[in-house]
Parts: C-alpha cells; structure tokens; sequence
C-alpha cells in the first residue's frame, strides 16, 4: 500500500512540476500538497474500481434500471387498484345476503408487477354466478364475463380506474404463492430489477401470452427466478428449501406451502451464500438470456424453484418444455408444442446476441427503451405472425371492454402490430385475409404504408 501511495504521488508531482526539494518549502505547500495526493488517490483507486465492475456502468444496465423504473407500480397505480377493490368489495356485500371476503393476490401484489396489470381476486362467502349477476346491474362494471375452465374465472372491466380484474373462488394456495413470490423480491434489488427486464422483454415481444400458445408472464418470473438460483454464487435462496428453520409445514389442499418468511437477518444467518453474488443487475440479465438460449437442457431438466439440484424431468410424451409450480402438481408449460418453444429458444438466442451488443456502449443513450425491445429485431418472421393474432385479440378485447382508443396501452399494440405488419407485407408473409380484417376494424393514420 505503501509503495502504491509512493508512487501515484510521485508520478502526480512530476507531471505537475509541484514537489519541489527544498528547505523553503512553506507549510501551506505541504498542506496542499498532501490534500492533493490524496485526491490523486483516490481518483485512482475509482479507475481501478471502474475497471473491475465495467458492466456497472453499461448502457445494458442502463436499459435494465430503465425497465424497471418505468413498470413498478407507483403510488398512484396502487391508489387505483385499493380503489377497484373496495369498489367490488362494497358492491358484492351490499347485495349478498353472506358476509363476503375478498382478496388480492397475483403480480399486483406479489412484488413482480407491472403498471396497469389485471388486478387477480379471490372471493369467498358468494358464488361466482352470484357474483356474475350483482357486477353486471353496477355501472362502474363492464364486459363481465365468466369463463368455465379448470379454475373457473370472472372477468370484468372497471371503467373509472380502466383496470381490468379476475376474480376466482376461494384459492388459498395461490395467497401462498403470492406470499412466497414477494418474499423472493424483497431479497436482492439488482435481482429484481434483472426479472423486471427480462419480463418487460417477454412482454414487448408478446410471448407471455397463453392464448397464443406462449406461456404466461408467470412463468417468465419462475423462469428468472430459477437461473439466479443456479448461478454460483446463487443470486437467491431456494426458500422452500430454508423452511425448516422457522417454521411447521403449512399444508393446503393436500399441497406443502411452506418456505422460509423469516427476516433478513434470519436469512443472512442461515444462508451461507447471502451477500456473495457480486455481478450487476445487467450481467444477470444477459446470463438468463444466455442460460435459457444455450445452457438450459430442455429435453431433459426441470424448472423448478423449490430445490437448488438439479431436476430431472420424467418420461412423458406431452410435455415439451417443463415449467413446475411452485407448491402445486402442475406444469405451466404444458399447452407449448414443439414449434412453439423452438420459436422461443430462436427468440432468447436472438435477444442474447442483440443485448451482449450492447454490454460494452456507454451509460447514455438517446433511442428510447421500446427501440431497444423492438420485436422486429428479436422475433423470427414466423413468431412474428403468431404474435400478430395475439395482439389482434387483445386489441378486439380492449375495444369491447370499452377501453378508449386514446388508451396509452391500446395506442402501444397498434403501433407495434403496424410495425409488425408492415415488416411481414413486404416480406410477403402477411396472409391477406389478416391485412382486410385488421383494416376493417382498426385505423391507423400511416396504414397506407402497408
């Protein structure tokens, strides 16, 4: 250390023709002298730092804090989502003869939302039908509608707030999982802000959408949360794993729930790599890229958060890709085909090369985020036409819920569907059919592009 002072000095003094040997050397000189080593030091030692943490300071780090900032909920979101609920609370107890209980749960308050996301609601004390019929007499509730599938689901648009909302039965095993996601957010921010980018990427492209044969936001969330359990040093815990430590088990409709909810200096204590994952929001992000492009074995591994080793997957001739739930028996990839999850693999390998592109740009830019999340440039053509049809649904969905066409979400989808559109027509892989439909129903002011 000392030969390291010794020579920032000296090589300091020299260039700025200021040592001087001498007994005339006043005190005032040396003062300043000594402060001034010392500030040589010290920018120094910051060069050193910056070149051992480069992706700190990033554009792609830039574009994650981007992403971030822009989606979590603000105060004013979560002011219109407690309105929504009191509004629906309010209305299904005034009518019901019960006492109803409501709750939140899902990507509103789980710690992983975005801004405007469907608000997901638990009900108990009234039946869904009940709850169908006193929504659709209440102005402030549009477009209620009750889909019969394996978990029975109500949704509804709310006009004052423009939010929309599903309500399901009693589904206490879903709170758990809420419960355990947020527990998951509040561990490591640069954590958090690598998911949020990773699903605002997933979200950009629309590939987490279901009814397109994608998988959900959902899944992307397991899916980032798994690699940086993976990754040594693990970015974060398995905390079903450190349940033991505070807790009984906590069984739920026949399913183990439990997983560690302790402080965190409970968790400092019980796990050993807490703290040790040094890499920056940014390489983490580009590292679920590159893990779920190159390095995930699909054919014969598991993702699944509940363990830290390695899960093989068992024989089955309808699962493509496997995707476990957290406490429930059930794959949320199951509906994928074989085509589907290679459109997906292109989709990460692209997104990947394009990133890692930019990992070495400066911090500032002046291209806005959407340019950096261009679907154009990270969908194969195919995907592109499959993506299409989703968010032609979902325009259709918006419209009849009664969304306004000044709508900045709505606006979005049509001017990403134009760039979509006019990309495939000029390749030739728009089917006309798609073009009149879309032309019939929407306008857009430079449609005569296409």
């Amino acid at each position: 250390m000392g030969h390291c002072f010794r020579s920032v000095v000296n090589s300091w003094a020299t260039s700025n023709h200021f040592l001087k040997i001498s007994t005339g050397f006043d005190e005032s000189k040396k003062l300043s002298f000594h402060m001034k080593a010392r500030l040589c030091m010290k920018s120094h030692k910051m060069k050193e730092e910056h070149k051992s943490h480069k992706y700190s300071t990033s554009l792609v780090e830039s574009i994650c804090l981007q992403c971030y900032k822009r989606n979590i909920p603000t105060s004013a979101d979560v002011a219109k989502q407690e309105r929504l609920y009191k509004k629906l609370h309010s209305c299904l107890n005034a009518t019901s003869k019960n006492p109803v209980s409501l709750y939140q749960f899902g990507s509103t308050v789980n710690g992983f939302g975005f801004r405007n996301s469907d608000v997901d609601l638990s009900v108990a004390g009234i039946s869904l039908i009940q709850a169908k019929a006193i929504l659709k007499q209440t102005h402030d509730f549009t477009n209620v509608v009750l889909i019969r599938c394996r978990i029975p689901v109500l949704k509804f648009f709310y006009r004052p707030s423009g939010l929309l909302g599903d309500v399901t039965a009693t589904n206490k095993v879903a709170h758990r999982n809420t419960k355990l996601l947020h527990r998951y957010s509040t561990i490591s921010l640069k954590s958090k802000i690598a998911i949020y980018a990773f699903k605002y990427l997933a979200k950009s492209c629309h590939l987490s959408d279901v009814d397109s044969g994608f998988i959900s936001s959902y899944a992307f969330t397991i899916l980032a949360i798994y690699y940086l359990q993976q990754i040594e040093p693990p970015a974060l815990p398995v905390l079903q794993e450190l349940q033991s430590f505070n807790q009984v088990p906590t069984m739920i409709s026949g399913f183990n729930t439990s997983f560690f909810d302790g402080s965190e200096k409970e968790l400092a204590r019980i796990w050993c790599s807490y703290g040790r994952n040094e890499y920056s929001a940014s390489q983490l992000f580009l590292g679920m890229l590159d893990f779920y492009a190159n390095k995930f074995d699909y054919e014969n591994h598991v993702v699944s958060i509940r363990q830290r080793s390695i899960e093989r997957r068992r024989e089955s001739r309808f699962d493509n890709f496997v995707i476990e739930d957290p406490f429930e028996n059930r794959n949320l990839a199951s509906r994928i085909s074989v085509q589907k999850l290679k459109l997906i693999q292109d989709f990460f390998s692209k997104a990947y090369s394009h990133f890692a592109q930019l990992q070495n740009h400066s911090w500032k830019s002046t291209k806005p985020l959407e340019s950096r999340f261009n679907p154009g440039l990270l969908l194969h053509e195919e995907t592109c036409v499959y993506v299409l049809r989703g968010m032609y649904n979902n325009l259709k969905e918006m419209k009849t819920c009664g969304i306004s066409e000044t709508n900045e979400q709505y606006l979005h989808t049509l001017f990403q569907m134009e760039q979509f559109m006019h990309k495939l027509y000029k390749r030739r892989r728009l089917p006309q059919k798609f073009h009149d439909s879309f032309s019939r129903n929407f306008s857009i002011k430079s449609l005569h592009l296409l």
